[in-house]
């Protein structure tokens, strides 16, 4: 995306004044021609080396984009990306102060290849095929949907200024959404389907939840039964009722979450009944088989904890550390 001529032609004009007199940068003339040369070199093969292209004003996309550096959009800036276009990061990435719109249809979804892409303002993505790279809300509120996301590091949800969704997308060997919330404004992750999350944090992560927030966590399709599903931790809390865990049996659906129920340095416990015994009608079909999979269990040496009141008696051995919760 960076168009190298301008910055090649302005290099040369550049050199030819600072070499030649026209414009005097020292009295050392030899000095000069190599200190304006190394400024040409700069100018004409920076974009190489790192330097940022900066879209100032209103662009849209289409075809296919190669991204040759790092792109950075002003605030108050809309990129849009048309249906049928593939971005390959190309090992670079996009950085928004401004909005991205990236809306894809069934039939020509949009295509990002190793993309990471942080946002600051409200943005919208649907039918995309995002393979590898990352997306990164920082204090923007946005929209994903109908989406296929595989190898992707992380979905960041960062203090969102106004309401998020997320749903009816699939999520294959991907980070956690994490999610910071704080004061009035929501978040729904509905009917999505997650397949081999990685990362100890699972498939869905909230870190903080501040003021009258809300997560919605519902009518989600967690396949993996070998792996963590749900993670509460630091000042988040939320409950995850009426989600498909690819099991009925609670002893492992309990396995796939990590919260307070597994150790006091977590925030919250998360409830997650009433459970779905199938995917539920809205979630996207996938062919993936749970079935070959061995089951998470609960690490050994997982320390007993008690949430509620307890009387011991009589002789107590314990085979784990005990932690008591504040208050009983």
């Amino acid at each position: 995306m960076i168009n190298k001529i301008p910055s090649l032609v302005c290099s040369i004009l550049v050199w030819a004044a600072t070499s030649f007199g026209f414009i005097r940068t020292n009295s050392n003339r030899w000095a000069s021609v190599m200190n304006s040369f190394a400024l040409f070199v700069l100018v004409a093969f920076g974009s190489e080396k790192g330097f940022a292209q900066i879209i100032a004003v209103d662009e849209v996309w289409s075809g296919e984009v190669v991204l040759t550096s790092e792109v950075q959009i002003d605030a108050d800036v809309t990129l849009t990306i048309e249906p049928g276009s593939v971005v390959n990061g190309n090992g670079f990435g996009i950085t928004s102060l401004g909005s991205v719109i990236a809306n894809g249809t069934e039939t020509n979804p949009i295509e990002f290849l190793d993309v990471r892409l942080v946002f600051e303002e409200v943005s919208e993505f649907s039918y995309l095929t995002m393979n590898g790279g990352g997306l990164v809300a920082e204090r923007a509120g946005f929209s994903l949907s109908n989406s296929h996301l595989s190898d992707v590091d992380q979905v960041r949800v960062f203090y969102p200024e106004a309401d998020t969704l997320i749903q009816k997308n699939i999520f294959e060997r991907c980070g956690a959404i994490t999610i910071w919330m704080r004061v009035d404004k929501n978040i729904s992750v509905r009917s999505n389907v997650f397949v081999e999350p990685i990362g100890t944090e699972g498939a869905v992560s909230v870190i903080a939840r501040y003021g009258s927030s809300t997560i919605d966590v519902q009518l989600n399709s967690f396949l993996s039964t070998d792996r963590t599903a749900l993670a509460v931790s630091t000042d988040g809390d939320f409950d995850a009722p009426n989600n498909y865990f690819g099991t009925t049996d609670m002893a492992i659906i309990n396995a796939m979450i990590s919260d307070r129920k597994d150790t006091l340095t977590r925030p919250d416990v998360i409830q997650v009944e009433p459970i779905l015994t199938s995917p539920h009608e809205s979630t996207p079909v996938t062919d993936y088989d749970n079935s070959g999979l061995t089951p998470i269990s609960e690490p050994s040496g997982k320390p007993l904890i008690f949430l509620e009141d307890s009387v011991w008696s009589g002789e107590v051995v314990l085979t784990s550390e005990v932690q008591i919760d504040a208050d009983v």
